[in-house]
């Protein structure tokens, strides 16, 4: 006979693997019109890279009114309130350089899930993040510029 415990642990993980595959199908056909945009507090344009802008979010605010389980960063194909072209890291959350491998994470990531499911997206994202050095010194370098001004 199988452990209640172990059969109720099955089936929570099976429940979030079916969430993330829902969501990241979902993102295929998101309504482009729909857009969280303008100048509001909870929201900071940075600067341009790799076809994508990148934006300062308000992290509580986002947990707060969008989604709560929002964390340090996020693109378009994991939260489906973020357009496509945009990655939003969380304001004031560890050091410039922490936040720079945040976001060439979700940038691998979002490009990843083109083709693999979010948790080998993720993956290989972390592994992008520590692979490039020459890229983590340019979003470092436009990173501390754009907090500057």
């Amino acid at each position: 006979m199988i452990n209640p415990e172990i059969k109720k642990a099955r089936k929570r993980t099976w429940k979030i693997h079916q969430l993330e595959r829902d969501t990241q199908l979902r993102s295929n056909n998101k309504d482009k019109m729909l857009i969280i945009g303008g100048t509001f507090e909870y929201k900071d344009y940075l600067f341009d890279y790799d076809d994508f802008e990148i934006y300062y979010v308000d992290g509580e605010w986002v947990r707060n009114n969008l989604y709560a389980w929002y964390r340090i960063g996020g693109h378009g194909r994991v939260h489906l309130f973020i357009p496509d072209n945009e990655i939003w890291i969380e304001r004031n959350h560890g050091t410039v350089r922490y936040m720079s491998r945040t976001i060439i994470h979700e940038i691998a990531e979002f490009k990843a899930m083109k083709v693999l499911p979010f948790y080998h997206a993720h993956l290989s994202a972390l592994a992008e993040e520590l692979r490039n050095k020459s890229r983590l010194t340019k979003v470092t370098t436009l990173l501390r510029r754009a907090l500057k001004s």
